[in-house]
């Protein structure tokens, strides 16, 4: 699960180690085997790999605020799609935002770890209001700008790809011509229906 938030403040240890070498085996330093397993108290610890740039910047001011003018541009309708989301859902705003793990494997970190060297990885604890929290994977639908269906709990896999199948030759159907334009050129009903099904993102039952 990741998590955008507007702006990272931490009181840094000195003793923090940058990835600069990923050793065969586990370091004893590595975050926990379960990595915030419960979200739904009044802080999260919050886990994100930056450049040794960024991890600078937050020891010498305490504080990493992201900028904009670093995002992809290819996904520049995500991205204010998701700056909005989190306009409407938290408390504070910003005009750009950081991405961090709220939940994620300490065998998952080494793993990405390997193909990020000299990287840092950042742990940092924020109030639960200050981050929204959102699924990893159905993000890259809104990415590619596809419809979500998404996998209530409770149902098995079979019966999510029977509606996601339906749900996609429908879609397809009415919205293939789009795929090419602008979505504020979209007719309004299919941009609604489009977006409407994006907000499950934040719904931990799926």
């Amino acid at each position: 699960m990741s998590v955008p938030v507007s702006t990272v403040a931490a009181t840094m240890n000195a003793r923090l180690k940058p990835y600069c070498q990923l050793p065969r085996r586990l370091p004893q330093f590595a975050v926990p085997r379960q990595v915030s397993p419960g979200l739904d108290g009044p802080d999260l610890m919050l886990h994100t790999f930056q450049t040794r740039d960024a991890y600078e910047v937050l020891r010498e001011h305490g504080v990493l605020v992201a900028d904009p003018a670093l995002a992809e541009p290819l996904f520049a309708e995500a991205y204010e799609w998701m700056g909005k989301q989190m306009k409407r859902r938290l408390a504070t705003s910003a005009d750009g935002m950081l991405w961090l793990w709220a939940r994620h494997t300490r065998r998952e970190f080494t793993r990405a770890a390997r193909g990020l060297r000299g990287e840092v990885l950042i742990t940092v604890q924020v109030e639960r209001e200050q981050a929204l929290l959102s699924h990893f994977h159905d993000w890259h639908v809104v990415l590619n700008r596809g419809l979500l269906v998404p996998q209530c709990g409770g149902g098995s896999i079979e019966a999510w790809e029977v509606r996601f199948e339906a749900s996609n030759a429908d879609w397809d159907l009415r919205a293939d011509d789009l795929r090419d334009v602008p979505r504020t050129q979209w007719p309004e009903d299919l941009r609604s229906e489009l977006e409407a099904s994006w907000e499950s993102i934040f719904d931990p039952d799926t």
